[in-house]
């Protein structure tokens, strides 16, 4: 069935996700560069946030679980911190939240793109969203691949992601997000020029 008018597209080969990431067809936009976007992922602690856009359904997230561990991943839940478990179904893990007193531990680590880890939070049913390591994105490099994750992961969800710091929600701050209408994955602003002022 197609998204938005068109069909979505099937899961891209790693080789492909920097040269996806880097065919910007679309010349009102400017693709992603590093130097626009290198303060953001300043190692400093933080994280940032990966934001799935629309509502959230049981096949959405199969499919994220499906995603991030293509190459392998790990399930984790409170009293298992450092244990891999084999991967249940996102079904499977959200009643298994019933009987946690702490559910918001659990979560599911795999690979966005190459190189890129992920974690996948349960905490609640929607939004869907996962944590990106900022220190897996520190070159123009990683930033494409980054991308190109993006990109791919979109198409197979057939839904806009949209990637911002940790302080922001997923409609502010906005930097990197993926298009679904253009298929492109585009830079809007930089978060930091938006970030709360203290005093």
């Amino acid at each position: 069935m197609g998204c938005l008018g068109r069909a979505c597209h099937g899961p891209e080969q790693p080789e492909d996700l920097g040269r996806s990431a880097r065919r910007n067809p679309y010349p009102d936009f400017v693709t992603p560069r590093w130097n626009a976007v290198a303060d953001s992922f300043r190692v400093d602690g933080s994280i940032m946030l990966l934001w799935v856009d629309g509502p959230a359904s049981m096949s959405i997230w199969q499919q994220a679980v499906d995603w991030l561990g293509r190459d392998g991943g790990r399930y984790m839940e409170r009293g298992s911190v450092g244990t891999p478990s084999p991967v249940p179904s996102a079904k499977e893990i959200f009643r298994r939240r019933q009987t946690l007193a702490t559910p918001y531990l659990q979560s599911f680590g795999g690979s966005l793109a190459p190189g890129i880890r992920a974690w996948l939070h349960f905490s609640q049913f929607d939004p869907l969203w996962m944590s990106v390591t900022q220190e897996d994105v520190q070159s123009q490099g990683q930033l494409d691949v980054l991308c190109g994750g993006m990109l791919a992961f979109g198409r197979v969800l057939c839904r806009d992601l949209t990637l911002t710091p940790e302080w922001a929600g997923p409609l502010t701050g906005t930097y990197l997000r993926y298009s679904l209408d253009q298929d492109t994955v585009l830079y809007t602003r930089s978060p930091r020029d938006s970030a709360p002022k203290n005093g």
